[in-house]
């Protein structure tokens, strides 16, 4: 049985990937707001009438091993020490190479 980190991980990785399109468009088109137009992308996903049933398939897909875990974590509190709560791009690009290596 997943943590409920990990659950909360899927789920967040399954919401992206439902908006995954939407997202690399907007970074090709607009790169001074990407970041903006992609997070509203995201919300619009979230909100919208969907079938829950698919998202949480989709979520229940992605594996994430103890050690991803393990991994954002560290990152997550080394940046709450450093006084930032911004998850980088950097982390969420080493979290998607893991999940496409599995």
């Amino acid at each position: 049985k997943p943590s409920q980190g990990a659950a909360h991980l899927q789920l967040a990785l399954a919401l992206l990937g439902t908006a995954a399109a939407d997202i690399k468009r907007a970074m090709r088109v607009s790169r001074d707001e990407a970041v903006g137009r992609g997070f509203t992308r995201v919300l619009q996903v979230a909100l919208a009438d969907q079938p829950v049933r698919a998202l949480l398939g989709e979520a229940e897909r992605r594996d994430i091993s103890p050690e991803q875990l393990c991994y954002l974590r560290r990152q997550t509190r080394a940046r709450d020490a450093a006084g930032s709560d911004m998850l980088q791009l950097s982390d969420v690009g080493w979290l998607t190479a893991q999940q496409q290596l599995t």
